[in-house]
């Protein structure tokens, strides 16, 4: 290569001033909400298995439940 285009200097002439800038929103996972939705459902299954005692064990259960 020719030593020319070594000293090169590209100058951006795109700069977009703050007012004019746009943010987008960021797409949701839709897979990863549908695998959290999953977790909290066998979550919430696990729990309604558990005994008052072991829910009381907890320290946040109502003692009238």
């Amino acid at each position: 290569m020719s030593e020319e285009f070594d000293e090169i200097e590209i100058e951006y002439d795109f700069f977009i001033p703050e007012e004019e800038q746009v943010e987008y929103a960021v797409r949701p996972n839709k897979t990863r909400i549908k695998q959290e939705i999953a977790a909290m459902f066998d979550l919430g299954e696990k729990i309604s298995g558990l005994t008052l005692a072991q829910i009381q064990s907890f320290g946040f259960a109502r003692a009238d439940s």
